[in-house]
């Protein structure tokens, strides 16, 4: 299962949600990929979400999403086979130059805001010492 939804948005021509459009989630042919449901309707917002499971083969899968007759989008995944061979450390820059640090996790920002959406946090904890922890 991938981590995120698919999520697809549909909007007229003035950019306005269309609400109630009937939304076709098709696996390409071949694959033993599943897309649940395997079809579904906007909501008020215009936008349709699926969950997609791929199956153990590894490279791009890819599924077709067709709204009330338009053409379809070819949307792609990337199953890796596994962790790489090779793992490096990151080098974590904190504040007061020390490169320790405590409770690191990944944030997931707005999309209106610019950038790579995924981002690792972390709070300084050089030596122990609290009085430099700082988030």
């Amino acid at each position: 299962m991938l981590p995120e939804p698919i999520v697809v948005e549909l909007r007229d021509a003035k950019g306005a949600p269309l609400v109630g459009a009937h939304i076709a989630w098709m696996v390409e042919a071949g694959a033993a990929d599943v897309v649940e449901p395997s079809s579904n309707v906007t909501d008020g917002n215009g936008a349709a979400s699926e969950s997609w499971s791929l199956d153990a083969t590894t490279g791009t899968h890819s599924i077709l999403v067709t709204a009330d007759g338009g053409a379809p989008v070819r949307v792609t995944a990337i199953a890796d086979p596994g962790p790489p061979s090779s793992v490096q450390p990151l080098p974590i820059v904190t504040y007061d130059g020390s490169g320790q640090a405590v409770r690191p996790d990944f944030v997931r920002l707005p999309v209106s805001w610019a950038g790579y959406p995924l981002r690792l946090v972390a709070t300084p904890y050089p030596g122990g010492d609290a009085n430099y922890e700082n988030p």
